[in-house]
């Protein structure tokens, strides 16, 4: 959906090296005031997720949990899942991932309960209704 692109390692363990002619096709910047907070002003991510993106901010402010948004840790980083050269690039190489609150919400713990500081779990079925997956679930 996303398209498939030429990689080579990075310097740094785990990342990724991207053809630079795909990054300047499918990679755009959106605006997104919603994380001006966090110092994500905008944020970088695939052309075909910039709209659903867009739409999940939009719905997050007139739901007014935008204050369930804490921190923002960025969207297009090419690399691995989990920074393991070993494993399969990750979703945020594409562009079509997020991590939010990943100090209540790390990779690989579980993460904070509903109601808890850090929570994302209310913003969960507004990222799902644009396509989105929950990395809370794997």
């Amino acid at each position: 959906v996303f398209g498939t692109f030429d990689h080579t390692p990075s310097s740094q363990a785990g990342a990724v090296k991207v053809d630079p002619a795909w990054t300047r096709k499918n990679i755009v910047q959106i605006d997104t005031p919603i994380l001006a907070h966090t110092g994500y002003r905008k944020i970088s991510v695939h052309t075909k997720a910039a709209l659903p993106f867009q739409r999940v901010f939009e719905k997050v402010a007139a739901a007014g949990l935008q204050n369930r948004i804490k921190t923002c840790a960025g969207t297009w980083v090419a690399r691995h899942m989990g920074w393991n050269p070993a494993r399969p690039l990750s979703s945020h190489s594409w562009g079509v991932a997020i991590d939010l609150n990943t100090q209540w919400n790390g990779y690989g713990v579980a993460p904070a309960p509903l109601g808890a500081t850090g929570s994302v779990r209310e913003l969960v079925p507004i990222f799902e209704s644009e396509g989105f997956a929950w990395g809370g679930y794997f």
